[in-house]
């Protein structure tokens, strides 16, 4: 295939206003589904006709909204009539927030509740069941939620991050239709978040004010009381504090608030009163604020505590060592990790308390790593100041087998429950000091959020089960994606208030009811099957960010390799995807990966043959979207594991055989194609990335690909059978090599020169500079196998002085500076990588002048790839080396 020509031709994606945004604002009209039968023994029939009766004490009208939907439904349900009263009133005993109590008697339906939100709680609650069926049990149940804070966001707000930088506060886009609030009301959501940042929307004496803050404020404004009329609170997220003191003109408090490598330093007081006149001017100028949640800890440099490496490596040659995590800043001062902590949060409380009471403040620590983390981090905490929540990553660092492994996946996962020994040592660490949160993900997460949901309520059903008996009291439901209403959002609503007691089948049919799911029996069985498939979803960051399951229904295929990267998942990509499939391999290999995702596109089909039974029309498009998605992963994975195995172990009569099953794929994901466009058509949600804040895929993108697909199979494929029938062999054929090099060749680059070795069981890499005035600063090392499938190592080597230190998880590497400094020695075993193999290298070198020159080889242009969990990974710059 002509990459030129395939990026030339490849149809652009717009940032648009997404074309669902038009269904979110409108009504979904509810059709009961004749139910045959007569109320039981223990039942009222509530179709005979139920009449609301308001007599909760409302004097802000907040209820008018949860009303409105309950009049509405009663009316499209058929329900409404004079032979039933449905009360709705204030508790004569003590109830907790949000609670209530419902009563269903012979003669009328009761809903009795302390506040507001109890009441309006209790209005979902009878619509859930009466969604289900017309008949309610008789007797007396309560609606009691344990995870108090159940916080989501917009799915389709801007990230306020490049490439595209748009501040949902900075314009006239109403985010928060009616109708959307009043589905995520019901579906138990009481908090939404809103990204923003201290200095352009608070008011300081240490800054000047922004010229746009007053405009924020006043949009703030608004939302905060439109959402409150359904329950739900405004929470602004901010990565803060951030380093402030280019931005004053305080020479003195310049110094000050400048901490190490950036980041901002709180011990100052001239930093407490910032923090405090940062909480204070929000709260006091927008009433009803809900609070603030601090990622404190994790993603970006904030406060110095950001500083000091909190994770272990236990490589003998690693950069970070077996040892207590280093002061932050020992010239300045000797704060341990929950002092800087409290002097972060602390003052920004007590600003935020004073100008409301009521106002709460959540403290997120976001730890993605895989690695152990230092015991330090576990007494950080203990900086937190009474009434503070703490939430953390709940599966970040979780373990389970998969082909009989053991496996660890960072960030986020839907599809392993959690929570991971990390979160758990945490809870009860916290446990009677402070409440704990859980951040997780919802409805979607990094392993694929092209779809609004995936259908596995078994997973979220084990992971609140475990979050009840942690003592989660806070849930943050999603990061930019997984918070789509439906089937998921629902689920999380009813399982924050689920005791657990009835066990999982009653919740799920129980959730089918409230959802109007016609055949509860089948829905529930596809259920258990689409969890199953999902199970084998490979536990694999890299293969989360970068792999197939998102979009690869517009990947290209690739029979003659290519060595061009693949797309990141989170961001827009302007560029076609490329063949380099070990971008996406972590722990697994490439046959473990594809086996994993085989059983993931299997189990979920026996899912689709049952669900499509029910008759459940709009499911069944998402659902069998969702299957395709499946199934191009499997197939370009076993398209790219043949590949492989046509180069490295095919013989001449096995070739051919390859090629037809390599043929076959294409020709199945050319059908693929074909289903997917008319998906999209019927389901405007689909392949839209909440991050990436476009369309990953749409019909016009997939029919480019499905063009690139017929002329692969009409061209490419009779070109190589030709050419392996002439004699030529699969290495010859399929294999790029340029850029070739032997073991004890010397090769030249600019700055410096590059010789590979065999010592015994090990390759040595020789890294010279060339002039003598010039010294290492760092250096990265990529390998690959010749076809960049099987495998890929990277490492770091970090000079200090006359010493080198050598940042490799996983090659266990050794480094050592020679001649003086001029030479870097690397070397590695032997069997990490065949015989052949790819070899490339970025250097960071300093002249005399102390100015950093990077130069890579074997191209001297070392192009940044931005890649997550890649360092300077690019296949492009990788030399072949026999």
């Amino acid at each position: 295939m002509d990459y030129t020509k395939l990026s030339a031709s490849m149809p652009p994606f717009t940032h648009e206003v997404p074309a669902f945004v038009e269904k979110l604002t409108q009504h979904t009209v509810f059709n009961p589904e004749c139910v045959q039968r007569v109320a039981g023994e223990n039942e009222i029939d509530a179709s005979a006709g139920l009449f609301p009766v308001a007599e909760f004490p409302d004097p802000e009208d907040l209820l008018s909204s949860a009303l409105h939907d309950l009049t509405r439904f009663l009316k499209e349900a058929g329900y409404c009539g004079n032979a039933l009263p449905l009360k709705i009133q204030k508790s004569s005993i003590p109830m907790a927030m949000e609670e209530a109590r419902i009563t269903v008697s012979e003669n009328a339906v009761s809903i009795e509740a302390g506040d507001t939100e109890g009441a309006r709680r209790g209005i979902y609650e009878i619509m859930d069941r009466l969604t289900a069926s017309p008949f309610l049990k008789r007797g007396v149940t309560y609606k009691r939620f344990f995870v108090r804070n159940r916080i989501s966001r917009c799915f389709f707000g801007p990230i306020k991050r490049p490439p595209y930088n748009v501040d949902e506060l900075m314009n006239d886009l109403d985010y928060y239709p009616e109708n959307y609030l009043a589905r995520l009301a019901r579906e138990g959501v009481n908090g939404l978040w809103i990204t923003a940042v201290f200095r352009e929307i608070c008011e300081t004496s240490l800054l000047p004010a922004n010229p746009d803050r007053l405009r924020r404020i006043e949009k703030l404004r608004k939302t905060v009381e439109k959402c409150r009329k359904y329950g739900i609170r405004i929470w602004l997220f901010f990565l803060e504090p951030v380093d402030i003191s280019g931005y004053t003109a305080n020479e003195e408090a310049r110094e000050k608030l400048r901490g190490p490598n950036g980041s901002f330093c709180p011990k100052s007081e001239e930093a407490k009163k910032y923090l405090y006149e940062c909480g204070n001017s929000l709260f006091r100028d927008v009433p009803h604020l809900g609070g603030i949640i601090l990622m404190a800890l994790g993603e970006r440099t904030t406060s110095c505590l950001n500083v000091i490496p909190y994770y272990h490596c236990f490589s003998k040659k690693s950069m970070l060592r077996d040892i207590p995590p280093a002061n932050a800043c020992p010239d300045k001062c000797s704060l341990t990790g929950a002092e800087i902590l409290s002097d972060v949060v602390s003052p920004l409380k007590e600003g935020m308390k004073a100008a409301a009471p009521e106002s709460e403040l959540i403290v997120q620590f976001y730890n993605p790593n895989p690695d152990k983390m230092h015991d330090d981090v576990f007494n950080i905490v203990n900086g937190l100041p009474d009434g503070t929540a703490f939430v953390f990553n709940f599966e970040s660092s979780v373990t389970i087998l998969q082909l009989g492994k053991t496996r660890t996946g960072a960030d986020y996962w839907l599809s392993v429950p959690g929570p991971s020994d990390r979160f758990g040592r945490m809870a009860e660490k916290l446990r009677g000091r402070c409440e704990m949160g859980a951040k997780i993900q919802v409805c979607c997460s990094h392993e694929l959020a092209t779809v609004p949901y995936l259908p596995v309520p078994q997973m979220l059903y084990r992971k609140y089960l475990n979050m009840r008996s942690l003592d989660v009291r806070h849930v943050l439901q999603c990061w930019y994606f997984g918070n789509y209403p439906g089937v998921m959002n629902h689920a999380a609503g009813l399982l924050s208030a689920e005791d657990f007691s009835a066990g999982e089948n009653v919740f799920y049919s129980k959730l089918a009811g409230a959802c109007n799911l016609h055949d509860p029996e089948n829905v529930v069985r596809a259920w258990n099957c689409f969890a199953h498939a999902y199970s084998f979803y490979p536990l694999s960051t890299v293969f989360q960010y970068y792999g197939p399951a998102h979009h690869g229904i517009v990947w290209p295929l690739y029979l003659r390799q290519i060595r061009r990267p693949l797309p990141k998942s989170w961001l827009p990509d302007t560029l076609p995807a490329g063949d380099a499939i070990c971008e996406c391999l972590g722990s697994h290999s490439l046959a473990e990966t594809t086996v994993l995702c085989q059983k993931m596109d299997e189990n979920w089909e026996q899912g689709l043959r049952i669900f499509r039974k029910t008759g459940n029309h709009e499911e069944e498009i998402l659902y069998s979207a969702i299957g395709v998605l499946l199934s191009s992963c499997a197939n370009i994975l076993t398209f790219y594991e043949l590949r492989r195995r046509l180069v490295e172990e095919s013989t001449r009569d096995t070739a051919q055989m390859i090629l037809d099953r390599m043929s076959e794929l294409v020709e199945k994901e050319i059908e693929n194609c074909r289903k997917m466009i008319e998906y999209c058509k019927s389901d405007s949600r689909l392949g839209y990335h909440s991050e990436a804040e476009i369309y990953k895929f749409f019909p016009e993108k997939i029919e480019w690909r499905q063009r690139a697909l017929t002329e692969l199979l009409e061209n490419e494929f009779p070109a190589v059978r030709q050419e392996l029938q002439q004699g030529k062999s699969p290495w010859e054929v399929i294999v790029d090599a340029a850029d070739l090099h032997r073991t004890g060749e010397t090769c030249p680059a600019s700055l410096f020169s590059v010789k590979i070795e065999e010592e015994s069981m090990y390759k040595v890499l020789h890294i010279s500079l060339v002039e003598r005035s010039t010294r290492f600063a760092s250096v990265i090392v990529n390998l690959s196998d010749p076809l960049c499938a099987a495998a890929r190592y990277s490492m770091h080597a970090m000079i200090s002085g006359k010493q080198a230190t050598l940042y490799d998880p996983a090659t266990a590497g050794e480094a050592e500076l020679l001649d003086e400094g001029m030479e870097l020695r690397i070397r590695w075993s032997a069997s990490l990588l065949p015989e052949r193999f790819r070899l490339g290298i970025v250097c960071r070198i300093l002249d005399r002048n102390g100015t950093t020159h990077t130069e890579g080889w074997p191209m001297k242009e070392a192009k940044p790839t931005g890649g997550l969990e890649h360092y300077c990974f690019d296949p492009e710059n990788l030399a072949l080396i026999l």
